[in-house]
């Protein structure tokens, strides 16, 4: 009687374990690694958004240097203006003169 209840146990135990492993080894799978064609796609991609980004940098750039030129070009007028001031030139002949 203990003999049977031994071997039910076993036959038990041997049949989850057919049942359970196969669906954990499934689980388990190592992922495929991509193919070729699907790597180049990957990496155009990111040439394409590195590219992208450099460009809109370089927009950048040149949009700061215009802003600081034209700050410097003011701050330049603001010079001479002070300059001429300070020579005793009245301020309305380099208005009429620039102008």
């Amino acid at each position: 009687m203990i003999k049977i209840a031994k071997l039910l146990k076993l036959l038990a135990l041997f049949t989850a374990m057919l049942i359970w492993s196969p669906t954990v080894m499934a689980q388990s799978k190592p992922p495929k690694a991509p193919n070729e064609k699907q790597q180049y796609k990957a990496q155009a991609k990111k040439e394409k958004q590195s590219k992208k980004a450099d460009e809109k940098a370089k927009k950048q750039y040149k949009k700061r240097q215009s802003k600081q030129s034209k700050k410097n070009m003011k701050n330049t007028k603001k010079k001479s203006d002070r300059q001429r001031k300070s020579k005793g030139t009245p301020f309305w002949e380099g208005w009429f003169i620039k102008r």
